[in-house]
This record gives C-alpha cells, sequence and structure tokens, in this order.
C-alpha cells in the first residue's frame, strides 16, 4: 500500500551586508503540522505522525576573497513542541522502557546545532560548498531514556554543488556523510539521512517565478 501526507508552513529569511565583506542572515520558520499516515502505525497502533518543528537560525558571512566565502551559523530547532512517534525502529531497550510500569515521559528536548563552511563560486562552473555541523538529532528529556540510548553521532559533513540553468532556474547537488549511526525513529534537523555510518546524497531543481 502507499500513503502520503501534507503540510503547510511559513518561512522568513533576511540577509544584509554590514561592510564589503561582512554580511548576516536571519531566519525563523513555523511548524508544519503534517498528516498522520494511515498505513505506518507505532508500537502502540497510533497512527504515524511526523510534524516539521519550528526553528530560527542565525549566520554570519566573511567574504574573504571575491570568489571564497566563509560562514558561520547557529540554528535552534524546537522538538519539546512535536510529539514523538514510537517506531518500532527505536531501540528495543529504549522501548522496553516506555513499556514498563515506571514508564517516564516521552518527550524530546530542544535542538541547538552549530555549523561552519565555505563557498566557493565561479561565474562559469557554479558554487561549490561545504558544511560541518554539531548534532542534529534530539535526546530525550528523560535521563533514563538518554542512557538507553546508543551514541548519537556528534558531527555530520554535507558538501553541495548548485548551478544556474538559465535565468530562473538552479539545480543543486548534495552529498552527506554521518560519521556515527544515526537512530532510526529520531527526527532530524534537516538531514535526509535514516541510516549510520555513511553517504548519502540528493537533488534539487529550483524555479523562480
Amino acid at each position: 500500500s502507499t500513503d502520503s501526507s501534507s503540510g503547510a508552513g511559513l518561512r522568513l529569511d533576511y540577509t544584509t551586508a554590514l561592510t564589503d565583506r561582512l554580511s548576516w542572515q536571519a531566519g525563523a520558520q513555523s511548524r508544519v503540522n503534517m498528516d498522520s499516515f494511515a498505513s505506518y502505525r507505532g508500537i502502540y497502533s497510533e497512527p504515524g505522525t511526523f510534524d516539521i518543528p519550528a526553528s530560527a537560525n542565525f549566520g554570519l558571512g566573511l567574504a574573504v576573497t571575491k570568489e571564497m566565502q566563509l560562514t558561520v551559523g547557529v540554528e535552534r530547532v524546537m522538538y519539546s513542541q512535536v510529539a514523538p512517534f514510537t517506531s518500532s525502529a527505536l531501540p528495543s531497550r529504549f522501548l522496553a522502557l516506555l513499556s514498563s510500569s515506571a514508564s517516564p515521559v516521552f518527550a524530546w528536548q530542544d535542538l541547538d546545532v552549530y555549523s561552519i563552511g565555505g563557498l566557493w563560486h565561479d561565474p562559469q562552473f557554479g558554487d561549490l560548498s561545504i558544511r560541518y555541523s554539531t548534532r542534529e538529532q534530539p535526546l530525550p528529556t528523560s535521563p533514563l531514556l538518554q542512557q538507553a540510548l546508543p551514541e548519537i553521532s556528534p558531527r555530520n559533513v554535507e558538501v553541495g554543488y548548485a548551478h544556474g540553468l538559465g535565468q530562473n532556474s538552479t539545480l543543486r547537488l548534495m552529498a552527506a556523510y554521518v560519521p556515527i549511526e544515526y537512530i532510526p525513529g529520531i527526527p532530524q534537523s534537516y538531514s535526509l539521512s535514516k541510516g549510520g555510518n555513511q553517504f548519502e546524497w540528493g537533488a534539487i531543481w529550483i524555479t523562480s517565478f
């Protein structure tokens, strides 16, 4: 069987130059309430709900040369606002605690993600970027549940390439490497990763109108 989910939200971004070489950027995104997946259910038979949490971010950019830019950023992801999904993909020790008579409260902590990156621009070749960021999976609010989880990846590395296709279109290619296993069933702030210690990639075609 197949299933689909949709939702709507609002995102605002603002960027401006402070000097000829220094700029700053800020953004905010509302929570996106996604439709439940009727054919995908958790261990308590609740339908699969994967709402996208609200977030806010701030960053600085420094133009080292005309072609090279360095960036630093921080993002706050409000995972505490979304209900966790008790997927069977969560570790068995974790699920055993939830099923016990002294079951702790299952909720996610908000998450801060820090990043540093570089961008190289060439008018003919396109844009080549690399980004290093800290942990992107939240932890449970309960210390007992935290102890039941294996080690979560403390970092990941992403590379990207963008090239204009005409006046209004852009092709973006992305690849990510996760050095330590991501835990299935625990959400990530933006990564598409569902496995661990692996490479992942994606492609986006953007059209402006």
